[in-house]
């Protein structure tokens, strides 16, 4: 027996059918970022896409990136505009990128752009200073330097650090220049230090330099002494002089020091170098006639000071009269002095090299 289907209701389902098919249209995508031909830096960027569909809201989409056949940000929704981002890193070669959309029935549509990543070069770091072995105090401020550069960022976008293996990071005031100096100064505790300068460019790049030196307990001055001629010695003028004198610093070696010889009537007699054994020697041709008063002056690496002086006679004879140094010029220093007593025959002789710091 033969079934009968009602008309009406094949044109009813045939209906439906062609109205489903031609409704649901193939979404599509378009990459913005990026075009075929591009040529861009190893960089970490966005890649972005906008996607459509003819149906359906953009809440509806899955989207999905796709670099050189690796799968990235899958099944991701877009925004109210349609707006697909994905974060990736670049690296250096031919690059293929690819935008997958997909609406609610699976239908898909495809971007794909093709283009070139070049490889950038790292920044360079050089400390300038300090130097491998120097050596500081607690008490002095250690000048920080250095230079930076790269090839694609101007010095002043890249960022510096400065750092020690035993103070941990560093927080100087630093002074950046365009032509890639770097400056700054900072205390430092006892210790030996391991001192690292790192710069980091836009992209994430970076370098670094290192040194190694010390810091000591906090700087004293030296001490000295002058060892002849002795207090109220008779000189001649036409007679060449050598003043002997003596020092020492806890801190640093004496070779390292500085000494200077001066007259209150002469003015500066000349300068020499203590030996490792701090002996300190000057060969004075001549000395005008009258009573000098003979200072002997030591400087260490920090400008710490001593000095100890004597009085000499040159072609007369000593008055028997105290006298009274302190009146001579020669023992004034800017932001520090020294004032010695009356002084005759019995208390010259035991100047003790008072120290100061200028």
């Amino acid at each position: 027996m033969k079934r009968v289907i009602p008309l009406g209701l094949i044109l009813l389902i045939a209906c439906d059918g062609k109205k489903d098919g031609a409704r649901n249209g193939a979404p599509s995508a378009i990459i913005t970022s990026h075009a075929d031909g591009d040529t861009v830096r190893d960089d970490q960027v966005h890649l972005e896409g906008t996607v459509t569909d003819p149906d359906d809201d953009s809440d509806q989409l899955l989207t999905t990136w796709w670099m050189n056949g690796v799968e990235l940000c899958k099944l991701e929704t877009p925004n109210d505009e349609g707006r697909s981002l994905c974060l990736v890193t670049l690296v250096d070669g031919p690059t293929e990128i690819e935008l997958h959309v997909r609406d609610p029935v699976d239908a898909e549509g495809t971007d794909m752009v093709h283009f070139e990543v070049h490889a950038t070069a790292p920044p360079t770091a050089q400390i300038e200073s300090p130097l491998a072995g120097d050596r500081f105090y607690t008490n002095m401020e250690i000048t920080l330097s250095g230079k930076i550069s790269d090839a694609e960022d101007d010095p002043l976008a890249m960022t510096v650090l400065w750092s020690s293996d035993v103070d941990g990071e560093l927080d100087p005031e630093l002074t950046m220049e365009s032509d890639g100096s770097v400056s700054g100064r900072t205390f430092l505790s006892v210790a030996e230090h391991a001192l690292t300068f790192t710069v980091t460019d836009s992209l994430g790049k970076s370098a670094s330099d290192a040194v190694i030196f010390s810091v000591g307990p906090p700087n004293t001055a030296p001490s000295c002494a002058i060892l002849s001629p002795e207090n109220n010695a008779l000189l001649m003028s036409d007679t060449d002089t050598t003043f002997l004198g003596a020092t020492s610093d806890a801190d640093q070696e004496a070779h390292g020091l500085t000494a200077h010889w001066t007259s209150d009537i002469d003015g500066e007699l000349g300068s020499s170098v203590p030996t490792t054994a701090g002996d300190v020697a000057l060969l004075v041709p001549e000395l005008s006639s009258g009573t000098h008063l003979i200072t002997l002056e030591i400087i260490d690496e920090l400008d710490f000071r001593c000095a100890d002086a004597v009085i000499v006679h040159v072609d007369m004879a000593p008055e028997m009269t105290s006298a009274d140094p302190s009146t001579s010029a020669a023992l004034h220093y800017a932001g520090a002095g020294m004032t010695f007593p009356s002084v005759d025959e019995a208390t010259i002789g035991d100047c003790s090299g008072d120290c100061f710091r200028d």
